[in-house]
């Protein structure tokens, strides 16, 4: 069905089409690309920005290991209501024992996972990140630190209107160019078109072509000229 619409479609409509599905096919790259660089740059942000978090917790949180006064640990991870993503936090001790926790309030409490080394992941929607917690140098335990990705998911959902919007106005751009520069190649080849008509109807072995470019086209008209000569 699309091979007999192209093969009935003329030539400059031909020129168009062709141009328009490369013009989007690589719009859609481009946003594709675009999109996913903007999601590992801003995924690395927010990783950034909670370990610089659980870091400053971490240090409050050092002395307080130290003395096992789990009642001021506690009240120091209560300072994370100031920051609406972080949905439950953790200190463990050297062996691994929960200290203190602290859950958003508001939400079903979360059982602190176990805690492994220092690192973090993306999971269900959350990320998890541990951090070691020294004084003087040594380990002496842990922090955890779960963030919801409510920033990323709001920053995805302004994608389809903001992309929309580039993507209908680089198209329309792409249309009026090559609606305008097409009839670079399809107006001689119309004009050879209608010549070659022209002498089949009416006989007519005196007229010629004009040439019009120096390219494979007006090669192509000089040979049809040097044949009606």
């Amino acid at each position: 069905m699309v091979m007999r619409l192209l093969y009935h479609m003329s030539i400059k409509r031909k020129q168009m089409l062709i141009i328009m599905l490369t013009s989007t096919a690589a719009l859609l790259l481009a946003c594709a690309i675009f999109v996913e660089d903007d999601v590992i740059n801003f995924r690395k942000g927010i990783v950034k920005n909670v370990a610089a978090l659980a870091e400053a917790i971490g240090n409050n949180c050092s002395a307080t290991i130290e003395y096992n006064d789990p009642n001021t640990a506690a009240d120091t991870l209560r300072a994370l209501r100031a920051e609406p993503s972080i949905v439950s936090a953790c200190v463990y001790t050297r062996k691994g024992d929960v200290f203190a926790s602290y859950n958003r309030p508001g939400m079903a409490p979360i059982a602190p996972p176990p805690a492994p080394a220092a690192g973090y992941q993306f999971k269900g929607g959350f990320l998890y990140l541990f951090h070691p917690i020294t004084q003087r140098g040594e380990t002496i335990g842990t922090i955890f630190v779960m963030s919801d990705l409510s920033d990323l998911k709001a920053r995805l959902g302004r994608y389809p209107a903001i992309l929309g919007s580039m993507f209908a106005a680089a198209l329309l751009v792409a249309f009026l160019l090559s609606n305008r520069l097409q009839h670079l190649v399809s107006d001689p080849i119309l004009h050879l078109a209608r010549v070659a008509q022209s002498v089949a109807q009416e006989k007519n072995y005196s007229v010629r072509a004009k040439k019009q470019s120096g390219d494979e086209l007006g090669q192509l008209i000089d040979g049809f000229n040097e044949m009606l000569a």
